[in-house]
C-alpha cells in the first residue's frame, strides 16, 4: 500500500503543470485519485491512508505544498490507535 501511494505522490509531483497530453491525463487521472473520499474499492486513496494511519486532508495539503512539514499522528488525527 505504501509503494502504491508513494507511486501516486511521484507520479503527482512528475506530470504537475505538463503540456504533453499522454502527460496531462496521467496528472488529471492521478488528481483524481487523491481526490475520492470513498473507501469502498480496495487501493482507493482513502481506504490506503486509513491503511497506513494517515489523514488524508494532511496528504492532499502536503501535495498542494501546505500544510505542517511532520505528518500527524493517529492521537492527533482524533483516531485510536488499532
Amino acid at each position: 500500500m505504501l509503494a502504491v501511494l508513494a507511486d501516486a505522490i511521484y507520479t503527482f509531483r512528475r506530470t504537475a503543470g505538463a503540456t504533453r497530453g499522454k502527460d496531462r491525463r496521467l496528472f488529471a487521472e492521478t488528481a483524481g485519485w487523491f481526490a475520492e473520499s470513498s473507501t469502498a474499492r480496495p487501493f482507493a486513496f482513502a481506504w490506503i491512508c486509513d491503511a497506513l494511519g494517515l489523514d488524508p486532508a494532511f496528504v492532499r495539503r502536503a501535495l498542494r505544498g501546505g500544510g505542517p512539514r511532520r505528518a500527524p499522528t493517529r492521537a492527533a488525527c482524533g483516531r485510536r490507535p488499532s
